[in-house]
């Protein structure tokens, strides 16, 4: 009786075995294959969505983070120039080459004034994305009649651009508004209004 009863039970376990074995088996061979499996390691991952630097606040804070960020590149330019309000005038601003320049209209501003940019160019290394940011003073100058922002769309964007996106910075609600895209000229520069002055961007 008892050499029955093991006998039994030796079976039922080898039969028990028998069925893990094979089902560890269709596991192995099926479910790698299922796309339903979170661990398939054949899956694709959906590729990143693009990043603006604009899509943020993009405050000082952040700025200054950037600016010391060592996966970004970062370019400063200055000018300053002295305009009449009758006869207006334009500010280049460049050192190796010229690729920004600012114009304002005869009788845009109310006085004659000493206008300045401050522009950060930033660009990050691996992506090649590029933002640059102006800010201007006197702030809260306001035109008659907009001024225009030029800039050499392919050195300062990169070869591949053919326009560029115009940001202003609203303090009041703290974030960028896009306030258009603007395409290249024949000569490869984007022209952009400027109403007022304060914090601007493109990219």
């Amino acid at each position: 009786m008892f050499n029955r009863l093991t006998l039994s039970r030796a079976t039922k376990w080898g039969l028990l075995a028998s069925m893990l074995a094979v089902f560890a088996l269709f596991s192995g061979i099926y479910l790698p294959g299922c796309s339903n499996n979170p661990n398939n390691s054949t899956q694709v991952n959906a590729p990143e969505e693009e990043f603006s630097f604009f899509d943020d606040s993009f405050d000082d804070a952040a700025l200054a983070k950037a600016v010391i960020d060592p996966a970004i590149n970062v370019d400063f330019l200055t000018a300053e120039e002295y305009l009449s309000a009758e006869d207006g005038g334009s500010i280049v601003i460049g050192t190796i080459g010229t690729y920004y320049e600012f114009y304002v209209p005869p009788d845009a501003v109310p006085y004659d004034v000493a206008i300045s940019v401050q522009i950060t160019r930033l660009e990050k290394k691996y992506s090649k994305e590029v933002a640059v940011v102006y800010d201007f003073s006197p702030d809260g100058l306001v035109f008659a009649q907009p001024a225009t922002l030029r800039m050499d769309v392919t050195k300062v964007l990169g070869k591949k651009a053919t326009e560029a996106n115009l940001y202003y910075y609203n303090e009041q609600t703290k974030s960028w508004e896009h306030k258009g895209t603007y395409p290249a000229g024949a000569d490869g520069w984007v022209s952009m209004p400027i109403e007022h002055f304060s914090r601007w961007g493109a990219d």
